[in-house]
């Protein structure tokens, strides 16, 4: 997964990554760490999520779950943007939304039988512990035309 900062959509680059984009996920070390169960999740302090609270019994053919969070400016677009590519299926799935100062917020790439979801979410608290909420302003995001 790639989060693109200040922007509501993404770019998409064969070598190197943009200057606002970041790397959250799915780079060949945290490949081969998931598929060898080496792979650390990585928290800022942020709630526990429904998502979290069951993160090691999630896999992904074969491969280990994992989380990693991140501190994301409040305020300012921000763009996901995941997929994945293997011999069976190719996909793409990307969202913007603006982030709200003071919430926390979680997303999730799946495979629902042959759909990439971006399972995305405000992490709210709740009587029994934390949930996920609709993120408010929730949109599909685009590639980055060449003149923007």
């Amino acid at each position: 997964m790639d989060l693109f900062k200040n922007s509501e959509c993404y770019t998409m680059k064969f070598i190197g990554t943009a200057p606002n984009q970041i790397v959250a996920s799915g780079g060949f070390s945290d490949t081969m760490g998931s598929f060898f169960g080496t792979v650390s999740n990585v928290t800022i302090g942020m709630p526990e999520s429904p998502t979290t609270r069951r993160i090691n019994d999630i896999s992904f053919f074969g491969a280990r779950a994992f989380f990693k969070e991140y501190e994301i400016e409040a305020g300012q677009p921000l763009t996901l943007n995941s997929g994945i590519v293997d011999p069976h299926a190719s996909c793409q799935v990307a969202a913007s939304f603006i982030p709200q100062p003071g919430k926390d917020y979680e997303a999730f790439f799946q495979i629902r039988g042959s759909a990439c979801v971006l399972q995305t979410g405000e992490i709210v608290m709740t009587p029994d512990g934390t949930d996920l909420a609709v993120i408010a302003g929730l949109k599909r995001a685009f590639i980055c035309s060449e003149n923007k």
